[in-house]
């Protein structure tokens, strides 16, 4: 089962203000016609903002084979200034890290 994503299929502002939720959207695509999502879990520490997409594949009947994006949205909220970092992880894979300006 193919489950990627690449850095154009992540948006991530450039900034964000103090006790403001701001909007971090992923998309994954996967080989199969049968997944969707199964929610995104968010862990944020001080400055630092884990965001881990989840996706669940069906297999009680036949979808197919045929190239599926799934959406993920998460709201994530800083409590203080500085330059925060937004981790997004994978399967498999390295995280894709971005900085974030909190003003």
């Amino acid at each position: 089962m193919l489950s990627i994503w690449q850095d154009r299929d992540v948006e991530i502002p450039d900034s964000a203000r103090v006790g403001v939720p701001m909007t971090v959207r992923v998309t994954t695509t996967h080989s199969d016609a049968c997944v969707r999502t199964a929610g995104t879990e968010l862990r944020v520490s001080d400055l630092v903002a884990t965001v881990r997409p989840h996706d669940f594949i069906g297999t009680a009947m036949p979808c197919g084979l045929a190239v599926t994006d799934v959406q993920h949205e998460t709201a994530i909220t800083f409590l203080r200034t500085g330059v925060a970092t937004i981790r997004i992880e994978r399967r498999g894979g390295v995280p894709l890290e971005r900085r974030v300006v909190v003003r």
